[in-house]
Parts: structure tokens; sequence; C-alpha cells
């Protein structure tokens, strides 16, 4: 079983998307911002980083950041959502698998963290944004 880390400081977003993934089969954590990811972090592993970009406290900016600066995390995949373009946020952040558009659409997402957690991405990519930037 995969475990989805997610981090929103939107708790019913949050919420509606550990319900989600749950019933789909994910284990999920969940944290309001980039410092209680990383604190969670510390103490568990996961699969995954689903993280919203604009947040009160430690942003999803900076916990990119923080996890690409640890050994411990830099291969972590992290798929990042937003109401922002993802030309903005490949502006604010690089280092993503993912870029989602929020709403997020659950098959969609289901299928992002297939593609980042697939064997074969753990050789990975830090991303599309590291090479090129956004795909249009």
């Amino acid at each position: 079983m995969k475990t989805v880390l997610v981090v929103d400081d939107e708790t019913l977003v949050a919420d509606a998307l550990a319900a989600a993934l749950g019933r789909a089969g994910y284990a999920v954590l969940t944290a309001t911002d980039g410092a209680e990811a990383l604190a969670l972090l510390a103490r568990t592993s996961v699969d995954v980083v689903l993280c919203d970009v604009v947040m009160a406290g430690v942003d999803g900016a900076s916990l990119l950041r923080a996890l690409r600066e640890s050994p411990a995390t830099e291969r972590l995949p992290v798929i990042l959502m937003s109401m922002l373009s993802e030309d903005r946020v490949w502006a604010l952040c690089t280092g993503y698998a993912k870029y989602l558009r929020k709403p997020l659409a659950m098959d969609a997402l289901h299928a992002a963290i297939a593609d980042v957690t697939a064997p074969a991405a753990h050789g990975f990519t830090l991303n599309d944004a590291l090479r090129t930037g956004p795909a249009h």
C-alpha cells in the first residue's frame, strides 16, 4: 500500500483528499503546512507528497526546497496542486514531479500518483519543470 502525505492549509480540502485517497486504497497522512509536513517526514516515510503551493506558514515552495536539500528526501516525489496556473507555479517552484490544477480531478490525481510512484520514476526526473518548464 502506497502512503501519501497530503499538505494543505485548507482543512476541508485536506480531509476530502484524505478520505478519497483512503477509499482508493492509499494510506494517508495530512499536514496543514510545510513545517508540519517536515516534522512528519522526520519520523515516518511516505511514497509521495501531495502539496498545495499557497499556504500560510511554510508554503509549498519552501517545503519543496527543504525536501530537495535533504539527502533523505531529495528524491521523494512531490505533486504540487494549486489554483495558480502551472506557469506561475513553475516560476515559484522547481523539483516537483507533477502539477495538478485545483479543483482536482480524482482520475488525474490517481494517474499522477501512479506515474510518480512507478519503479522507473525513481530514477527520475525531479520533473519536467527542471528540464523545460510546464507542458503546454
